[in-house]
């Protein structure tokens, strides 16, 4: 049994500090889930199938880009990002979801790269 709240507070901790030692240290008092279990769950959501979209439904792709001066004051070093969104209407055009399952026992690299 994994309790949601924990495997929420794991992903948090992982995506904001980056840190295994962190993860796994506060999974080791109760307060988190293991670092392995994040790496887990975030195999299985991006080895899920997106859903479809049903006949009736409009769906457009937008893309815009940004750039983003992280912790600098001049400008300099900055981060430049593009991304890319799905938006269809109606919302009951679009395919309910399964929950992502646990497909995966270990994070191994070769699944990763059956992933593409």
């Amino acid at each position: 049994f994994l309790s949601k709240i924990l495997l929420g507070v794991g992903c948090f901790l992982k995506k904001k500090f980056s840190s295994r030692f962190l993860v796994d240290t506060l999974a080791a008092i109760g307060f988190s889930c293991s670092y392995s279990e994040v790496e887990l769950l975030e195999l299985s959501y991006i080895s899920r199938q997106q859903p479809g979209i049903l006949p009736g439904g409009f769906s457009q792709w937008v893309a815009d880009n940004a750039d983003f001066n992280v912790n600098t004051l001049d400008g300099r070093n900055s981060w430049h990002v593009m991304a890319l969104i799905q938006c269809v209407t109606p919302a009951t055009a679009i395919e309910t979801e399964e929950p992502a399952s646990r497909k995966f026992q270990e994070r191994r690299s070769i699944n990763v790269a059956e992933l593409g």
